[in-house]
């Protein structure tokens, strides 16, 4: 019978649009994981680079007053990263006071910057 009208089942409009809606909603989801693995990794670069910034400023209290420091060894794992110390004397104040500054940079960009005083 042509003009039964009595069929259960769904329209091929009613299906395209529960495909696009699907579609949208795993896309969403994609994207989402995507930038939260992103932000993953991008916190671990940032703690591992604070975490070498601390070791490096925990040996340079250990060592005597001095006009310049050099670093310690980075560990094997963390042979990508570069340590750069800088430090001034700071004359304004007191010329028994020196601030220390520790970068850390991973591929030559910077990571962590860690500032502390030393006296003499």
């Amino acid at each position: 019978m042509i003009g039964n009208r009595n069929q259960q089942g769904f329209t091929l409009v009613e299906v395209l649009i529960s495909i696009a809606l699907l579609s949208a909603i795993g896309a969403t989801f994609l994207a989402a994981i995507g930038v939260g693995s992103k932000a993953i990794l991008t916190a671990d670069k940032m703690d591992t680079g604070k975490q070498l910034a601390i070791s490096q400023m925990e040996y340079i209290r250990e060592m005597a007053y001095s006009d310049s420091y050099t670093a310690a060894s980075i560990p094997d794992e963390y042979a990508a990263y570069t340590v750069q110390i800088d430090c001034e004397s700071v004359t304004s104040r007191n010329s028994d006071i020196q601030k220390v500054v520790v970068i850390t940079s991973l591929q030559g960009e910077e990571v962590y910057r860690l500032e502390d005083y030393k006296v003499r």
